[in-house]
């Protein structure tokens, strides 16, 4: 039998990662039943499945469990020797631990509120009944972002002109622009390429016709043009269907996660101390 491999967090056997608590802390507060120990620090039943993959009904066998207790008593074995040799007193170990503490509890905070997506089936049948006029369109469609707000003149007399058989020579120029970023999609879904760009410019495109060039939108800290530059029916594919759904589901979490956080951040005082930023 293939040995199965478990990937063993330091957070989880470092339990008390602020700098400045005391030793004595770190791992007798973990919950669950022991089920191994390393010169007094437990392992419990409770951290061998925090290691598991988060599967739905992923289990495993006696020899399995085994084996991870195995990894378990290692990884202990070597923080052990780390303590004694003050590696935890290190600035940048000290750091690590500082900031995974909270990066674990943000990244756990952040998936219970998001679990409950508001797309399923129901939903997503009838987003496909009011979408279908897009969803239904294939198009090649060119969109431009950039940084530099003295270019939307020259941006936009650009875009008027360009088709899909000279975009290529009409926009080398801004191929060695770092600040200008020129994506050329063909044979698109139109509404897969509506769901990935920011909600600003996929108003524009649906309000735009075809062959010509949207308004230039102002995207938080740049600017977005598109111009669909063919367009033909064609009916979604259920491979596309599929593909829209995972999106919309992706896209659906995000819009809640920048919603949840610009609540959660007028809640909060937040100062940058930009001298700091060597």
């Amino acid at each position: 039998m293939k040995k199965v491999i478990f990937p063993v967090l330091l957070a989880f056997l470092i339990t008390s990662c602020n700098p400045g608590e005391e030793k004595a802390e770190k791992f007798e507060s973990v919950p669950g039943d022991t089920v191994a120990t390393v010169d007094g620090e437990v392992i419990t039943d409770l951290v061998l499945k925090s290691q598991l993959p988060e599967i739905p009904g992923y289990l495993l066998n006696r020899k399995q469990k085994e084996e991870l207790v195995d990894q378990l008593i290692k990884t202990l074995v070597f923080y052990k020797a780390a303590l004694e040799e003050g590696i935890d007193t290190l600035p940048e170990v000290k750091a690590k631990l500082y900031w995974y503490k909270r990066s674990l509890l943000a990244q756990t905070y952040l998936s219970q509120k998001l679990l409950n997506t508001p797309v399923n089936e129901e939903v997503f049948k009838d987003y496909l009944e009011k979408n279908k006029d897009l969803l239904n369109k294939r198009v090649d469609i060119l969109l431009i972002f950039f940084t530099d707000s003295t270019l939307i003149p020259k941006i936009k007399k650009d875009m008027r002109y360009v088709t899909y058989r000279n975009f290529d020579r009409k926009l080398r120029k801004y191929q060695a622009d770092p600040d200008v970023t020129v994506s050329y999609n063909e044979d698109q879904n139109l509404g897969l390429i509506l769901l990935q760009v920011p909600d600003a410019l996929a108003d524009q495109i649906k309000a735009t016709p075809f062959g010509k060039p949207t308004e230039v939108v102002k995207l938080n800290d740049t600017y977005g043009i598109a111009k669909v530059l063919r367009v033909k029916n064609s009916k979604m594919t259920q491979e596309e269907e599929k593909i829209l759904f995972e999106t919309l589901k992706r896209v659906r979490k995000e819009e809640l996660e920048d919603s949840l956080y610009r609540t959660l951040k007028a809640k909060y005082e937040i100062k940058i101390i930009r001298r700091n930023l060597k």
